[in-house]
């Protein structure tokens, strides 16, 4: 069917979809508009300056929906890459070597990506990483917590230099030994106890569950009760950059998430996850550049620069990294990040951690402590209590100060 001029966007000469009215008073659909907005600040046809402030054409949107019901149709069916070409109906690979544990101390948060410095100062624990060694080079870091070990953990790799010394019976402890991240497993309980002393598990690989777990559901056409939903979340998306400017508003949208996350399901389910995973970012962003220089070059040297969701319709896998990377570089609880670490759902992990953004407001979020007792301590004492512990010290200090100097 020919798509008469005035219902043709000029960026991708198709039928309008979702059409806004710049304030030069052309019409564009708004995915269009954004990303020639990327490139260039002028209009595509008259070039006069122009801005993200632009409006939805309510009329323009009843009409096309009117005279082109078939074409809308067509417009709401999106297709999701799948991770890769043979992972359309892979299930979680299994591992029948065992592999050693390496019990982390209550107060480290799990391994997101990158390195690790572990140190070994027990007999037991060496003869652990004599028998990596030996076997693959390859640990598993798990959390142990009055005997109780947690069930989700990350498999790693010695990346030092050959550790085991001539003398294996009277080793020099401590050693430092680094680590670099391979996978998250999931391991296979209870493990057993070896003659050293050190316990050894197998172990599979642990993923977020999807919501595409066959390639013929990557292309999906959202209809009825589901379509309204879209509606309203591509709303909060074409406005998440105003919504982002008022902590309140944003809580807001996070609520509203929040009480229908059981009845998300399919590409609405991926669409609110990409939502977050910007949301968070601009909020992230919004305190780097409100802060000192210093903040963003620490930040940066440690985690390197913000990500930027880019596409439209980004792999599921990139999904559920960008939710893993958001979750290192927060100030949580070691209990909270664990939680978070052992989620096997994105979308649910993301409401968890842009809840926590946006709930700090402007006080600084961002995890560029070391992972040490005192840091986490420091981390988990509310606002509130240390200003409460701040007033009695202020107090108890003179009185304090007065017997000391009549005795």
């Amino acid at each position: 069917m020919t798509i008469p001029k005035e219902f043709e966007c000029p960026i991708c000469l198709n039928l309008l979809f979702k059409p806004v009215t710049t304030s030069c008073g052309h019409n564009f659909c708004k995915q269009c508009i954004d990303k020639t907005l990327l490139v260039t600040q002028n209009c595509p046809i008259c070039k006069l300056q122009l801005t993200n402030d632009y409006s939805p054409n309510l009329l323009l949107v009843q009409i096309i929906n009117e005279r082109f019901p078939e074409e809308v149709n067509t417009r709401y069916t999106f297709t999701i890459p799948p991770d890769t070409p043979s992972d359309a109906d892979s299930s979680p690979s299994e591992n029948t070597v065992f592999v050693p544990i390496y019990f982390q101390n209550f107060y480290d948060p799990p391994l997101f990506d990158g390195t690790r410095a572990i140190v070994i100062n027990k007999l037991n624990d060496y003869r652990m990483i004599q028998y990596a060694e030996r076997n693959g080079s390859n640990l598993i870091l798990c959390k142990k917590f009055l005997n109780k070990i947690t069930p989700v953990g990350t498999l790693v790799k010695i990346t030092s230099n050959r550790i085991v010394t001539i003398n294996d019976s009277a080793p020099d402890l401590p050693l430092v030994i680094e680590v670099t991240v391979v996978d998250r497993v999931k391991v296979k309980l209870p493990p057993i106890l070896t003659d050293f002393n050190f316990y050894h598990c197998e172990y599979e690989q642990f993923c977020d569950k999807w919501i595409f777990t066959k390639l013929k559901e990557s292309e999906l056409n959202v209809t009825g009760v589901e379509r309204s939903t879209y509606d309203e979340l591509s709303n909060i998306e074409d406005n998440l950059n105003k919504l982002c400017k008022n902590y309140d508003t944003i809580l807001e949208v996070i609520k509203k998430l929040k009480n229908i996350n059981h009845d998300l399901t399919g590409y609405n389910r991926y669409f609110a996850s990409t939502i977050l995973i910007n949301a968070s970012i601009i909020l992230l962003k919004r305190q780097l550049n409100s802060g000192h220089k210093s903040l963003r070059t620490r930040f940066e040297s440690v985690y390197g620069s913000l990500p930027i969701l880019a596409e439209s319709n980004p792999q599921a896998k990139k999904l559920e990294s960008l939710s893993l990377y958001l979750s290192k570089v927060v100030l949580a609880s070691t209990k909270t990040k664990w939680e978070w670490y052992s989620l096997d759902d994105t979308f649910e992990r993301l409401l968890r951690v842009t809840e926590l953004i946006a709930q700090s407001r402007d006080r600084n979020v961002l995890n560029l402590k070391g992972s040490t007792l005192i840091s986490e301590l420091i981390n988990s004492i509310d606002p509130v209590v240390s200003g409460v512990v701040f007033l009695v010290i202020l107090l108890i200090a003179p009185k304090l100060y007065r017997k000391l100097a009549y005795r």
